[in-house]
């Protein structure tokens, strides 16, 4: 039998049964010792009357003292939690107001951030008549020694990026752990974008630059080891050439692609802050 599933009532069926089984059983049982004489008996029937009066007396008194106890305790520890679940919730209701108005601040902040992550989502119509290795980069570009570098534009918008993330860490500290945690991933999903996207390209542009120092050394040393004169001073051969621009019209996609997951991440974050918004209004109108 599954004793942790009978209901309350066959527990006092059964609790019932068994006092009753006792009072009832021990005395028949005694009688029956004395009558057939299996055991030597030491004293007479009024003595074990007696004793048998005071034996049931002192089971019941202290059944009924062992089930007020208990239900003293129950009932001390159902007010206990009672009071203990009401002062949680009158906290949890005197904070909303202030985890609501942090949680509005961030989606302002993010939202805000998204619409400059869009401007740069937009087709340059100038651009698409050029070359795909002559067309402009928004974010990273590669300088005279064939290395990647960022815009005057990328640092902008990655010094506002910093900014907003001190700001929102700040307030989701103060609505709760999960928002932190929130958040805390939201930064990981942004470390991660750069390293899948752009850093491989970053790799490639070291590679590239390591092999025309090697290639060009013997016939172009002056302009190597002179660090005033840039290596795109060079001379490539088409090979090396047509694999510069290679790099290149990767790069022009990695871009584009890190700024559509940028603001991806973004509307993900948002989406989440507003969801925490609808719970936490929800919860606060809640009586």
């Amino acid at each position: 039998m599954d004793f942790k599933n009978l209901s309350k009532r066959t527990y006092i069926i059964l609790g019932i049964v068994t006092l009753l089984i006792l009072l009832v059983g021990v005395p028949a049982f005694v009688n029956y010792l004395m009558s057939v004489h299996v055991v030597k008996v030491y004293g007479d029937a009024p003595a074990w009357i007696g004793f048998l009066g005071t034996y049931i007396g002192s089971i019941l008194s202290g059944a009924i003292t062992l089930i007020g106890v208990l239900l003293t305790l129950k009932h001390s520890e159902k007010e206990s939690k009672k009071a203990v679940n009401l002062a949680k919730a009158e906290t949890r209701r005197a904070q909303l107001p202030t985890m609501i108005a942090h949680t509005e601040e961030c989606i302002d902040i993010v939202y805000e951030f998204v619409e400059k992550i869009q401007e740069f989502e937009k087709v340059d119509i100038s651009d698409l008549v050029k070359k795909p290795s002559e067309r402009r980069n928004k974010f990273f570009t590669v300088d005279g020694d064939f290395l990647l570098t960022t815009t005057e534009k990328f640092v902008s918008l990655e010094d506002e990026f910093h900014k907003n993330k001190k700001l929102i860490r700040n307030h989701m500290v103060q609505i709760d752990e999960y928002a932190y945690q929130c958040y805390r991933r939201f930064e990981e999903e942004f470390r991660e974008l750069y390293e899948y996207r752009i850093e491989p390209i970053e790799n490639e542009l070291i590679a590239f630059q390591g092999h025309i120092v090697s290639k060009y050394m013997n016939e172009y040393g002056d302009i190597i080891t002179n660090m005033e004169v840039r290596l795109n001073s060079i001379v490539l051969e088409r090979e090396d050439l047509l694999r510069f621009e290679s790099i290149l019209r990767k790069l022009k996609t990695a871009e584009n692609k890190y700024i559509t997951d940028l603001n991806d991440i973004h509307f993900e974050l948002d989406n989440r802050l507003n969801q925490m918004l609808l719970r936490f209004s929800d919860e606060f109108s809640a009586k």
